[in-house]
């Protein structure tokens, strides 16, 4: 979904940097699809695991691999090949229909939906924005002692 312009133009008044994700990476058309296509497997690898209420351990053990390496298959890792992506999605049961659900664009809704933080960073149909780097804050659970000792005593 595209930034709006007015947006678009307060951020670079501000000093951000605004493009595309493809544009940030230097991305050709074909490795983004394939990135595409690779996050909606793994996507899809760990919803089924999940419904079904299968550990990583069982899945490893179902394809004989690791949990460690399952691990990476539902992190979209780039080092895990499409056939492991396929063979354990296979292991859980799915059948060629459910792949090619998977492989799918997404259907358009009549309503506008949002994008979550996590499609952001991972540049799902969103705009990379970079402004120079700044300190990371600390975690809020570490940022004030009297928070904690107030969450221990109740």
């Amino acid at each position: 979904m595209p930034m709006k312009e007015s947006k678009r133009k307060r951020l670079e008044a501000a000093g951000w940097t605004a493009g595309s994700t493809e544009e940030f990476l230097g991305l050709s058309a074909v490795e983004s699809v394939l990135v595409d296509l690779r996050l909606a497997l793994s996507r899809a690898l760990k919803e089924r695991r999940a419904r079904f209420h299968i550990s990583q351990m069982t899945l490893a053990g179902r394809i004989k691999s690791s949990q460690s390496r399952v691990a990476k298959m539902e992190a979209a890792d780039p080092e895990v090949s499409f056939e492991l992506l396929l063979r354990g999605l296979l292991a859980l049961g799915a059948t060629r229909r459910d792949v090619a659900r998977a492989l799918a664009p997404p259907k358009r809704s009549k309503k506008p939906r949002t994008t979550s933080r996590r499609h952001d960073r991972i540049g799902i149909e969103a705009e990379f924005v970079a402004k120079p780097h700044r300190a990371r804050q600390r975690p809020r659970a570490l940022r004030s002692s009297t928070n904690s000792a107030a969450r221990a005593a109740t």
